[in-house]
C-alpha cells in the first residue's frame, strides 16, 4: 500500500492528500447536519405529541370546570333570559370539548393511552347525559330537584370526567420524559460518532500530509546529495528523484 503511494505522480499525491480533507469534511458537515435534522424532528415530536397536548388537557381541565359553574348559574337563574345566556355558553364549551377529542385522537401513541382516552369519551358522553336531566328540571323551574341531581350525580360524573383528564396527563407527562431521555440518548451517539469521525479524519489528513512531506523532504535531500557529490567532483553520481 506505501508502496503504490510512493509510486504515485506528485501532483496525484497533492489530490489525493486534498481529496481525503475535503472527504472527511464533507461527511463530518453531512453526519452534523443528518443529526441536527433528526433532533430537531425529535424536539417537534415531543412538542406535537406531549407538550402541546398538555396544555390542551389544561384547558380542558379549566372548561370543565366553568361547565360545572355554569349549570350552577342556570339552576340559580330565575329568568328565561339568563337561563339562555347560560345554555349558549354551555353549548360553546360543549364545541370545544368536542373537538379537543377530535383533534387529541391522531396523535395517541400507547395502548394504555387509548383506553384512557375511551373512558375519557366515555365519561363525557354520561356526563352531558345527567347534565341534560339537571338542566331540563332547570329549564322547568324544579330547582331544587335540578341542584339535588347536580349535587349527586353530575357531581360524580365530573369527578370521573376530570379523573380520566388526569389519566391522559399522566400518559402525556411519562411519554415527555421518555422522548427527552431517548432525544439525550441520541444526542450522545451522534456526539460519540462524531468524534470517532473527527479524529479518524485528522488521522487520515496527518498521514496523507506526513506521507506527502516525507516524499517532497526525500526528494529535495537526494537532489542536494546528488548537487554536493558533484560538487566533489562525483561526476558518476546521479540523483534517483524522477519527474513523478
Amino acid at each position: 500500500m506505501v508502496n503504490k503511494l510512493n509510486n504515485l505522480e506528485t501532483k496525484t499525491k497533492l489530490l489525493l492528500s486534498s481529496g481525503i480533507i475535503c472527504l472527511s469534511l464533507l461527511v463530518v458537515g453531512g453526519m452534523a447536519i443528518v443529526g441536527l435534522m433528526q433532533l430537531s424532528d425529535r424536539i417537534e415530536t415531543i412538542f406535537k405529541i406531549n407538550v402541546l397536548p398538555l396544555k390542551q388537557l389544561g384547558e380542558l381541565q379549566g372548561q370543565s370546570q366553568r361547565m360545572n359553574s355554569l349549570v350552577a348559574g342556570h339552576i340559580l337563574a330565575r329568568d328565561g333570559a339568563t337561563m339562555k345566556i347560560k345554555m349558549d355558553e354551555i353549548a360553546k364549551l360543549d364545541v370545544k370539548i368536542d373537538q379537543f377529542q377530535t383533534d387529541y385522537a391522531p396523535i395517541i401513541v400507547t395502548e394504555s393511552e387509548q383506553k384512557t382516552f375511551d373512558k375519557l369519551k366515555a365519561d363525557w358522553v354520561g356526563y352531558k347525559e345527567i347534565r341534560k336531566k339537571v338542566l331540563t328540571l332547570s329549564d322547568n323551574y324544579s330547582k331544587d330537584a335540578a341542584l339535588e341531581l347536580q349535587d349527586v350525580q353530575l357531581a360524580e360524573k365530573l369527578a370521573e370526567l376530570l379523573e380520566s383528564v388526569g389519566g391522559l396527563v399522566k400518559e402525556n407527562e411519562v411519554q415527555a420524559q421518555e422522548n427527552h431521555e431517548s432525544s439525550r440518548s441520541a444526542a450522545m451517539t451522534l456526539t460519540m460518532l462524531m468524534v470517532a469521525l473527527i479524529g479518524g479524519s485528522l488521522a487520515l489528513s496527518l498521514f496523507g500530509n506526513w506521507a506527502i512531506s516525507k516524499f517532497l523532504v526525500s526528494g529535495l535531500e537526494n537532489v542536494l546529495e546528488a548537487a554536493h557529490q558533484l560538487q566533489k567532483g562525483h561526476l558518476a553520481f546521479r540523483s534517483t528523484v524522477t519527474t513523478k
